[in-house]
């Protein structure tokens, strides 16, 4: 039987796998998509899964976390306030 440490270390890498295959084409999460209105919930979920995904020391995790700060650095708007 599997001691409970590897078995944690096996469940995050299976969520880890799940998160990286989880992105689109793009390189972002998304939570929804409002066909209709044009708009996208993919920012805010990007910059969470990205952000969950530094905590690991996992190379394709720390990979997709720097893909995910690069996209969300290219999509800022420089406003006032």
């Amino acid at each position: 039987m599997k001691s409970l440490h590897s078995q944690v270390n096996q469940a995050i890498t299976t969520a880890i796998n799940f998160l990286l295959n989880a992105r689109n084409q793009g390189g972002w999460w998304r939570d929804f998509d409002f066909q209709q209105d044009g708009g996208r919930s993919d920012e805010w979920v990007t910059a969470y899964v990205g952000t969950a995904l530094t905590t690991q020391p996992d190379t394709q995790a720390q990979q997709a976390a720097q893909w995910a700060w690069n996209l969300l650095a290219k999509r800022r708007q420089i406003t006032e306030g």
